[in-house]
């Protein structure tokens, strides 16, 4: 599910001047969905971030959700293809550059997630 774009402009008055300077901050994206029983990749085309991705789990998840970096994630514990595992409400924040990089597997369908960054 692609992320949506989000801009924060804002009027900052310029010291000493008497007028105002545009400033803007960085892009912002944001995903949400939910997955199931298939790995799904966060972003299928390249999502630039320059500070990472935090991603959650909803709260009314009735099972785990586990975050990867291949489309081979499982949904299970100690193997070496398991990704983070995270509980309902639970969050983990990756220090990466393409959000298109992560993938996500639930250990039931309808898993539900939220991911943010700065792009």
């Amino acid at each position: 599910m692609p992320g949506d774009p989000v801009t924060a402009p804002y009027i900052e008055p310029l010291r000493n001047r008497g007028v105002y300077g545009l400033c803007a901050f960085p892009t912002g994206y944001r995903s949400a969905g939910s997955v199931g029983a298939t790995a799904t990749q966060l972003e299928t085309t390249s999502t630039p971030l320059t500070q990472g991705v935090l991603i959650g789990a909803d709260a009314d998840n009735t099972d785990s959700l586990f975050v990867g970096f291949s489309d081979e994630v499982t949904a299970d514990s100690g193997t070496s293809s398991s990704g983070w595992r995270l509980d309902a409400s639970d969050t983990v924040t990756i220090p990466i550059n393409d959000a298109s990089s992560i993938w996500l597997i639930g250990g039931a369908a309808s898993q539900a997630y939220v991911a943010v960054g700065v792009s």
